[in-house]
């Protein structure tokens, strides 16, 4: 698998998983949109996998970048088996 490349209006954040091994964490990545947004307008989504997936996985960050762009979304992809660092 190729490593994703974060676009422009992308950051990725590693939260500090509940489980007792210490070195657990869930990625994922927040889109903010490109545009200007009114703070009465915001609006956001949060995209999760399924079993065997991933926050790069397929259409998700095609997705992301979509609701980003073009809907002027706020949008969260959680990876929560690590699986697409």
């Amino acid at each position: 698998m190729s490593q994703y490349k974060l676009q422009k209006n992308e950051v990725e954040v590693k939260l500090p998983s509940p489980s007792p091994d210490s070195q657990t964490y869930i990625s994922c990545i927040l889109s903010k949109p490109e545009t200007d947004v009114h703070p009465e307008t915001c609006r956001a989504a949060m995209l999760m996998h399924g079993i065997g997936g991933q926050k790069n996985y397929c259409y998700h960050s095609k997705l992301a970048r979509k609701l980003s762009r073009e809907q002027g979304m706020f949008v969260v992809r959680f990876d929560f088996r690590n699986c697409g660092d």
